[in-house]
């Protein structure tokens, strides 16, 4: 059993107040795997350990509260990055060839640049949201590096953020494959923290 599968099953077995060493008896790892665990979850706030005499007694934390919070942020951003695409949709084609040429990925290219400012703006606001998305994937992937938070929740959260953003970056090149070359090269030029292969 993995840790992550491990805090998951520890999680549904003290879903009422029940001893560490009951808790223990009750899945099929090994007890000091199971005693780390249990420390990692009280840590993490998913766990709360009180005591009564000799008896070391845990719960789970209701963290559905936090749950839907969350559920309520990425569906806003999702939303917002949506909102961008559609707008980019409305452009028959976004960028045009410059006679100007520059190095890219070593190589000497031409430069493509956005037809209009309003292009330009639509594109701005596309990028600005995927990098919000990408900060909350960041400190998902710190959360889950620290163990600030479960293996399982913190994968379910950058699972979700990836889809959409892969979804929506398909959905844009899908809408402007001629536009590839100029799209790859606008958002390069933004030094942003992702790229076209999420």
């Amino acid at each position: 059993m993995t840790n992550s599968d491990l805090e998951w099953n520890i999680l549904q077995i003290a879903t009422s107040p029940i001893s560490k060493s009951e808790l223990w008896r009750k899945t099929s790892s090994q007890k000091q795997d199971v005693f780390s665990a249990i420390d990692r979850l009280v840590s993490t706030g998913n766990l709360q350990l009180t005591k009564e005499g000799n008896r070391h007694i845990v719960r789970t934390v209701d963290t559905s509260s936090d749950d839907i919070t969350w559920n309520g942020i990425l569906k806003f951003q999702q939303d917002q990055l949506q909102v961008t695409v559609s707008a980019l949709q409305e452009h028959k084609k976004l960028f045009k060839k410059t006679k100007t040429k520059t190095y890219h990925e070593g190589q000497l290219v031409y430069q493509f640049r956005p037809l209009n400012k309003q292009i330009t703006s639509d594109l701005l606001q596309f990028s600005m949201q995927i990098d919000y998305l990408m900060q909350h994937l960041i400190k998902f992937q710190y959360a889950l590096s620290f163990k600030i938070i479960t293996s399982q929740k913190a994968n379910s959260r950058i699972d979700k953020i990836r889809g959409i953003i892969s979804s929506e970056i398909n959905k844009v090149m899908k809408n402007h494959a001629k536009d590839h070359e100029g799209l790859t090269q606008f958002i390069q030029l933004q030094t942003r923290t992702w790229n076209l292969n999420v």
